[in-house]
Order: structure tokens, then sequence, then C-alpha cells
């Protein structure tokens, strides 16, 4: 198992974000067209045109897709999807079309309802990370040949404080209410703010401690976080019966949840959360 993920993982899932990531950026520089869905949120003529190359490339694999910008299927046929790749072509809508560099590519395989495998671009930023299995979580850069350069392996960095990262567009009264929480159990606290998958990326490389999350977001949101931050050692956690997060339910979309790297202090977070 661990051979063919690596297969995957460097053959098809790490070259297929990059050039997705690319050409969503190529196509922000030069012709950017947006529209808006049912919901209100912003899609782009790049979410589109990254799904076309994404499903492109994965459909040589012979595993089925979900993708946020593809129709997903009716439920009784997707819930016996033992393996599927999970996609969110570009995550980070409202930053990448307002300019901003933190929006992300995200792939992820999952094998019965747990990410094995996660690969998060970020084409702004020239960094990719990755992850499969245990303790095979990893940082690169991207070079202007396309190629990885500088990889670390995950995690790499260690905060001073403890470091709450939170979203940067969707903020919440409840998830507000439980950093207020935290950050007043612990002295040593610090808050930042990144939009996409990108906060997992923090945890998963060490330089943030906990991602708190009150709002159900969908799965194809945080799956390819989700891997990398497991292949790091890392877990993330349903806060209601305190189990991992699992994947392709009905409505695909997540309860609310913590994540972390440090086992520890995560259990202490949701004994504070659950007085």
């Amino acid at each position: 198992m661990l051979a063919d993920l690596q297969k995957l993982l460097y053959e098809t899932a790490i070259p297929v974000a990059i050039e997705a990531g690319n050409a969503a950026l190529s196509i922000r520089d030069t012709h950017l067209h947006i529209e808006y869905k049912t919901d209100n949120s912003p899609v782009s003529n790049a979410d589109i045109e990254s799904n076309a190359i994404i499903l492109s490339r994965l459909a040589s694999t012979g595993i089925p897709i979900i993708s946020e910008e593809s129709e997903m299927g009716e439920y009784d046929e997707r819930k016996n999807f033992g393996l599927y790749w999970l996609v969110d072509p570009i995550d980070g809508t409202r930053e990448f079309v307002s300019g901003g560099s933190d929006f992300t590519v995200n792939i992820a395989l999952i094998h019965d309802a747990s990410p094995i495998l996660g690969v998060i671009y970020a084409p702004a930023h020239h960094t990719i990370y990755f992850g499969f299995e245990n303790r095979h979580a990893y940082r690169a850069s991207i070079d202007e040949r396309q190629q990885l350069v500088r990889a670390s392996r995950l995690p790499c960095e260690k905060t001073g404080n403890i470091t709450v990262v939170q979203s940067k567009s969707h903020k919440n009264a409840e998830t507000e209410k439980l950093i207020e929480q935290i950050t007043t159990h612990f002295s040593n606290t610090q808050v930042i703010s990144r939009s996409s998958s990108l906060k997992f990326c923090l945890l998963a490389e060490g330089s943030a401690d906990l991602y708190l999350r009150c709002r159900a977001v969908n799965e194809w949101d945080i799956a390819a976080g989700h891997a990398i931050l497991a292949a790091a050692g890392g877990k993330l956690i349903n806060i209601g019966n305190h189990k991992s997060i699992s994947y392709n339910s009905e409505t695909m979309k997540t309860p609310d949840f913590a994540g972390a790297l440090n086992a520890g202090l995560l259990l202490q977070v949701l004994s504070l959360i659950k007085q």
C-alpha cells in the first residue's frame, strides 16, 4: 500500500496540483471572469479550468473523483466508494478573486472514510505541502522548472507561544467564543488569521498549534489538510464526539472540529470546551 501511495502522490497528485494551480494563477493574471453560485459564493473561470485539469489527469488512475466544481452524484452511489479522490480546485476563492495569496489547490485520497493522502499547493507562495500514511509529511518549494526543491519533513518548526489559527474570511460568533475561552485559559496565546487550507499546513509544519471551527464546511475544504496533518502526527477531531473526522457523509458537510499537532494540547482544549 505504501509503494502505491508514493506512486500516486509523486507521479499523479503532486504534478496535477502544480499544473492546476499554475493555470489558475495565470488566468487570474490575464483574463479572470467571476460569477456567483446560488449560495452567493464566487466561482471563476480559473476554478473551472483548474477542475478540468485535475479531473482529466486523475481519471487515468481509475479511481472515482468527487470535486466541488463537478456534479457530486447520488449518495446511494457514492456511499459505496471505498477509495476516491476528493478535490477542491481552488480553496479560498474569495482570497483568490480579491488578488490575495492565501489560496490553494486541494487534492485528497480517501479510503474507508479516512484521508490517506493529501496535497495542498499554494501557487502564489510557490509552496507545496503533501503527506501520506504515518510520519510522511513534507513541505517543499516549487522552482521555475516546476520541480520540488528544499523539501523539509514536517513538523519542522515550533512556536514559542500557543498559536491559534482562525479563518480570515469566515469568522463566526461560536468560534470566536471558543477562541476567547482558550486565550483566557492559556496566558501565552496568540491568534493569527489565514485563508484556505493553509491553516492545516501551519499546524502540520508546527508554526501554529490549534485550529478550531464551529461551523459546517464542505469536506473537500479540509480533507487534504487532514491527511497532511495526520501524516505529520496530528489529529483532526469532531468536537461533539471526540472522534476523528470521517468523510463521504450524505451532506458532504463537516461537524464542528478541532485540529492540533500536539495530542495533549488537543485533549486539554476539548476538556475546556466541554466545561
